[in-house]
C-alpha cells in the first residue's frame, strides 16, 4: 500500500501509527524503509497552511523544478499567491478563497462540474491522465501560533477600526455581515483593542480564549470531513470564521462558549485520522524548521542533481524571516510558561507535527546517513 512520502519517505514507505488514545504522542514504527525516486510526471496541489512559510516553500520548490526541466505541474501554479485556489468556489472567482484546506482541494479536484472551472487556471503543462497528489509544509505548532497571534493582531485591528479607517469593513463588521477575510470569530477579533500589548500574559489570554478557531489550525486543515463538498460555498471551509461557526459545533454538538475548541483539542482519534489522510494522499511534507533540507529532500525524490540547494533562496528567507520578529515576539517564544499554554491549547497539533519530524528526520538519516 502507498503510503505517504511525507516530506520523506517514498511513496513505498509502510507507516503503523498507534490508535491509542491513552497516548499523549504516537509510536511510529517504521515498518520497512524503501526511499526511492519518484517516477514522473506528477501533478502537485499545494495546501497551504497560514503561518508555515508556505509562499516561501513552494516559490523554491516551483522555481528548482522549472530550473531542472522536471515533469511537475504544481497548483496554483506562480501566476496566483500560494494561498489561493483560483477556479474553486464560486466558479472562476478567487474573492474569499484563501487557505483552502485538504478537503476542499480534494473536492474541487474530483468535482466534474468544478474541474471545468479550475480548467484555466492549471499550468500548460499539467497531465490531464494522472492523478493529483498533495504537497504541504508544517511548522512547529509554538512557532505557528505565536506568528499568527501577530497576524491575528494586525488584521483583527482592521476590523475594528483601531488602526484602519476602512468604513465599510467596519461597518460590515459591526452588523455581522461576511467579511472578506474574516478569519477568525468575531469575539476573538474584539479582543484585539483589550490586549494592547504583545506580553507572552497577552498572547497566552488569547491562546486560551474560547473563541479562538485558529487552536489546531494544522491538523483542522488536513482533515477530510463526511460532510458532502460544497461547491457553491463563496468561502473555504478550513479558513472561514463563518463556516467553521456552522460546521464544527454541529459536528460536536457544542458552541464555543461550551467548550468546542477544548472538546476538538481532546478529540485524539481526529487527529489519527488526519495523519491517514495526510498518509495517503500527500507525496510530500516539508518541515518549515528544516528548509534547506526539505529542498534537498525533494531534490533527490525527483532526482535532480544535487549541486545546487537553493542557499541563497533559503539564507534570503531567514534573513526576511529574523527581520519579521520583533523583540517581544523573541522574548514570547523564549517563555516556557507561554510555550505550555499553547502546546496545552494546540495538543492536535503537536501530536501532527511529532510524527511527521520525526518521520522526516529518519528519512534524512536514511537518503543522506545524517
Amino acid at each position: 500500500m502507498l503510503l505517504l512520502v511525507l516530506l520523506l519517505l517514498a511513496t513505498h514507505t509502510g507507516i503503523l501509527v498507534s490508535s491509542s488514545a491513552k497516548k499523549s504522542s504516537i509510536n511510529l514504527t517504521l515498518k520497512k524503509s524503501l526511499v526511492s525516486k519518484w517516477t514522473l510526471p506528477k501533478n502537485f496541489i499545494f495546501v497551504h497552511v497560514p503561518k508555515c512559510a508556505g509562499s516561501s516553500f513552494l516559490a523554491m520548490a516551483r522555481d528548482m523544478t522549472t530550473a531542472a526541466n522536471a515533469d511537475i505541474a504544481w497548483y496554483p501554479n506562480n501566476e496566483s499567491h500560494s494561498w489561493n485556489a483560483p477556479g474553486c468556489l464560486q466558479g472562476k472567482s478567487l474573492k474569499h478563497v484563501t487557505h483552502c484546506g485538504f478537503h476542499d482541494l480534494y473536492g474541487c479536484f474530483h468535482d466534474r462540474k468544478e474541474m471545468r472551472n479550475v480548467s484555466e487556471y492549471l499550468p500548460y503543462n499539467w497531465h490531464r491522465d494522472q492523478d493529483t497528489r498533495f504537497v504541504t509544509v508544517l511548522r512547529e505548532p509554538v512557532e505557528r501560533v505565536i506568528s499568527e497571534f501577530f497576524w491575528w493582531r494586525r488584521t483583527c485591528h482592521h476590523f475594528i477600526g483601531v488602526i484602519s479607517n476602512k468604513l465599510k469593513v467596519l461597518t460590515q463588521f459591526l452588523q455581522g455581515d461576511h467579511v472578506e477575510g474574516k478569519y477568525w470569530q468575531d469575539e476573538l477579533c474584539k479582543m484585539a483593542q483589550a490586549l494592547p500589548d504583545v506580553s507572552p500574559n497577552s498572547i497566552a489570554k488569547w491562546v486560551s480564549s474560547p473563541f479562538n478557531n485558529g487552536a489546531n489550525r494544522m491538523t483542522k486543515q488536513f482533515a477530510m470531513h463526511s460532510e458532502k463538498y460544497e461547491s457553491s460555498a463563496d468561502s473555504c471551509l478550513a479558513f472561514s470564521a463563518d463556516r467553521q461557526a456552522e460546521f464544527w459545533p454541529k459536528m460536536y454538538n457544542l458552541d464555543y462558549e461550551e467548550g468546542l475548541e477544548d472538546a476538538i483539542n481532546n478529540d485524539t482519534a481526529f487527529v489519527y485520522k488526519t495523519i491517514h489522510t495526510i498518509e495517503m494522499n500527500f507525496d510530500f511534507v516539508a518541515i518549515q524548521e528544516q528548509l534547506q533540507s526539505s529542498l534537498r529532500l525533494l531534490q533527490y525524490h525527483l532526482n535532480i542533481p544535487q549541486n545546487t540547494v537553493y542557499q541563497d533562496e533559503v539564507e534570503k528567507y531567514k534573513i526576511h524571516k529574523k527581520k519579521g520578529n520583533t523583540k517581544n515576539a523573541d522574548i514570547a517564544k523564549s517563555d516556557p510558561n507561554l510555550r505550555a499554554v499553547i502546546q496545552r491549547h494546540n495538543r492536535l497539533d503537536v501530536i501532527l507535527f511529532e510524527h511527521f519530524s520525526s518521520l522526516f528526520n529518519e528519512t534524512i538519516r536514511q537518503v543522506f546517513g545524517v
